[in-house]
This record gives C-alpha cells, structure tokens and sequence, in this order.
C-alpha cells in the first residue's frame, strides 16, 4: 500500500478530546496536532462520538473494549472525510479497524514495555497482558503501515523482541510541551544566577511511580547534612503523611489556563534542578520540558 503523501493530502488525526485541550497525554497530542497542521493544508481531527469521548487511561481490558466500541464510529468519520491516511495517537485501535487506507501510529514507547513499567498498570500480574499482546502485535502488522517513536530504545526493542519490519519504524523526537515565554539567551543568563537554595523540582501526575518518596527523602537527607534543600511538588499530591517545611505542594497546573501555563514556566524558571527518579517511565516529557529551560536533570536509569 503506498504511503506518499502531499501537502494536499487529506489527513485524518484520532482525538478523544478538545483538539486544543493541552492536558492530554502530557499535551503530546495537541502539540502534534498542530505540526501536522503546519505541513498539510487538509487536516481533519476525527473525534468519535462525543458521548464516548474519555482519556484513555493505563487499564489494559477497559482500553480494548472502549477502542473496539469506538472503531466503526471511526470507520465512518474516515470515510465521511475521504481522508488519505490515518494518524492515531495509541497502539490498539488498529486491531479493530477496517478500512483500506494507510494507518499511522504514534506512541511514546514500545508496546512490549519494560516489566517494570507494566507491573504498575498490571499489579494482578503480567500473564493476561502477555497473552493479549501476542494477538494484539499480530493484528498492529497486518494493519498498521508506519510506526512512529520518539526514542531509539522503543525501534530497536520492538526489533529485537519482536521481528517488526525496520522499515516501517521511525523515529519522531518529541519536544518541550510548553509555549515558552523568554528567549535562549533569558534561559542561559537565569541558569547562571546563584541562590542560597538548593531547589528541586518534581513534576509528575504519579507520586509513586515518579518516585516521589525517593525525592522527598532526598530532601530531608540534603537537609539533615547541612544543605539548604526546598523540594517542590507539581502533580500528584504526595500522601498526608509526607509534611515537611521544606516541602511545597503546587498541585496540579492545567496547561490550557495561561496562568497556571505561565506558573509551571516559572517553576522551572527558578529551580536548580528537576528530579523525578522515576521507577518506570515511558518516555518523560518533563525532561523534555526542562531541557527547554536549561534546567539539570536528576532521575534514574
């Protein structure tokens, strides 16, 4: 199946929300919505049923009925649009589709991810999963023309482990979710500014999982050894138990709201250091977003 596009192409882009909703999936699908929107003149958001619309979340079982539910409304608006390919932000609802025209992925990892990563949407156990995911990589190769990651670990996993055609894998760098509000050289000139506080910065919407028990020991540590330490949470709340006065939780920011946009700058504006030693991760777009600000990064490997 030929996959050329032009600039006149019509382009059909899955949404389960708002196209301008910068909440979704870390804002990764609006920012890609407005790339492709950049470089072909017809692209059409297919939204299914408004009624059906939701964040798809991490329960395995309860994303495939819902994809499977939602596949021929899709089918539909496909054809109702005449679009010439179709971009879809997830890596099940091919499985269910039916349509001849070429059908794009993009994810922020691998599908076969790391036991690590799956034990926490899986904490029954990982058998059911397994089992799925051998029906689920054979449908994805019959269906699915080109597959888009952000990193070389998620190609060379699923070549690896999964005998995927390396032609059909590509790699698409993701970037800082984040309209900034300074230049370069602003960044540069902030990073060199010295304070009597060493301020780390968390950000993340899974306390556990991002390791937040791990951060706020470390504060306490850095503390207890004489090193003036604030640890600030963005996200997630850590639970009541976790109080510290050096501890300051901002919550969670909603990046379609300018001025809680413009507060999470500033957070990584002021910070000396973003750490979110993360237990499991699929890509981190919060490093992304710090890197934009020039600011260090602390995690795990």
């Amino acid at each position: 199946m030929s996959t050329t596009l032009s600039k006149k192409s019509r382009i059909g882009y899955c949404l389960f929300s708002d196209p301008d909703d910068k909440t979704i999936w870390s804002g990764i699908q609006y920012f890609i919505y407005q790339e492709i929107k950049k470089n072909f003149n017809n692209v059409i958001p297919i939204r299914p049923d408004h009624s059906l619309n939701r964040q798809v979340n991490d329960n395995f079982f309860e994303n495939l009925l819902f994809f499977k539910k939602i596949s021929p409304l899709i089918e539909c608006e496909i054809r109702k649009n005449k679009c010439d390919v179709f971009i879809i932000p997830s890596n099940f609802i091919p499985i269910f589709l039916d349509t001849d025209i070429p059908i794009f992925i993009i994810s922020d990892s691998a599908f076969n991810r790391d036991a690590a990563y799956l034990s926490f949407c899986f904490p029954g156990g990982l058998k059911p999963y397994v089992r799925y995911w051998k029906v689920i990589r054979r449908e994805l190769l019959n269906k699915v023309d080109k597959f888009f990651f952000p990193s070389e670990w998620s190609c060379e996993s699923l070549i690896r482990n999964n005998a995927f055609d390396k032609d059909r894998l590509h790699i698409m760098p993701f970037g800082a979710n984040l309209e900034m509000t300074c230049s370069a050289k602003e960044v540069l000139c902030q990073r060199e500014k010295i304070s009597d506080v060493c301020r780390l910065l968390f950000v993340g919407m899974d306390w556990i999982r991002k390791g937040g028990r791990i951060a706020f020991d470390t504060m306490v540590e850095l503390n207890k050894r004489g090193l003036n330490t604030e640890l600030i949470v963005c996200g997630s709340p850590p639970p009541d138990e976790i109080r510290h006065n050096k501890l300051k939780i901002i919550g969670r920011l909603n990046k379609n709201d300018k001025k809680q946009h413009d507060m999470l700058n500033d957070l990584y504006k002021n910070a000396n250091f973003l750490f979110v030693p993360s237990r499991a991760e699929a890509f981190g777009i919060v490093f992304c977003e710090a890197a934009a600000w020039g600011l260090p990064v602390i995690s795990t490997k």
